[in-house]
């Protein structure tokens, strides 16, 4: 039910396309360097691309999350515990989706550690690393048998963490899984936002660029003491061979042929100051 009232919803499909478009249209264009159809084309593709929720389809999965959070709070301390790995995956896998939660997320959090719950499994995902290390501490000053039921499962934490007080194991032994699985979670860090993978990635592709242009102005360079010219040539999907050219008196030119048929089909060529110099094209009949 809960999933089909968010896809009747106005938010949903070409109203959130329609919404990027215009953002895009009213504040993206302050460059001249490519036509505005241009811009609006690569930036609506970019946007999709890193916040994949403007095409609306994210909204349904979103909304069934948080009916799924809120749901939770009606529910016994096991349903809380065993329900964090799905919301964990999900942090981990889409970091579009950690950014909308996150919020909720620590509300949730705040919720049942109000409710004498403070799950540890909760605390790591809604990052309260303060917490976190609270319980593991807690697991370290204690021998292992010292409890023996699980931290995260039927009980509340608080009670769970009280109950060796008034009540004897009697015998009974539970491997410490709660706190290898926090220990575990913690030592790897909290899943990474939206944020820090779009920053990793555009560290990436500078880094990448950079490097590709110091590889080509050196190679530039060694051509040009060898031989006073540098050249560079590709194969095009049309099958012609395209060719740029750069000599020491600081000309310019591309060229393009037709491999096998030994003449130049297109040719321009710039002088030292960006003029064009020479443009020349094959008349095909």
């Amino acid at each position: 039910m809960m999933r089909k009232t968010i896809q009747l919803d106005q938010y949903n499909g070409p109203k959130a396309i329609e919404f990027l478009r215009n953002l895009i249209t009213n504040t993206a264009f302050s460059y001249d360097v490519l036509p505005k159809s241009k811009w609006q084309s690569i930036l609506t593709l970019a946007f999709q691309r890193v916040v994949p929720w403007m095409d609306g389809s994210i909204w349904i999965e979103l909304l069934t999350l948080l009916g799924t959070q809120q749901l939770l709070k009606v529910m016994g301390p096991d349903v809380v515990s065993y329900s964090i790995w799905p919301f964990a995956i999900i942090h981990e896998t889409r970091p579009e989706f950690k950014a909308l939660l996150a919020p909720i997320t620590r509300d949730f959090f705040s919720f049942i550690r109000n409710d004498e719950n403070p799950n540890g499994l909760w605390a790591w995902l809604s990052e309260d690393l303060v917490t976190v290390q609270e319980q593991l501490t807690t697991f370290e000053s204690k021998p292992p048998d010292y409890w023996w039921k699980f931290a995260y499962g039927s009980k509340k934490y608080n009670d769970w963490l009280d109950e060796p007080n008034h009540t004897t194991a009697n015998g009974k032994e539970s491997p410490r899984l709660d706190y290898i699985a926090l220990d575990g979670l913690a030592e790897k860090g909290t899943p990474r936002g939206l944020g820090a993978s779009t920053n990793d990635w555009v560290q990436i592709f500078f880094d990448a660029s950079i490097e590709g242009l110091n590889h080509f102005i050196a190679k530039i360079k060694e051509e040009f003491e060898k031989f006073g010219i540098y050249v560079r040539t590709e194969i095009l999907k049309t099958g012609e061979v395209f060719q740029e050219i750069w000599r020491n008196t600081k000309e310019f030119s591309i060229k393009k042929w037709t491999e096998g048929l030994g003449r130049i089909t297109y040719l321009k060529t710039w002088n030292q100051i960006g003029e064009l110099k020479l443009f020349w094209r094959e008349q095909l009949v």
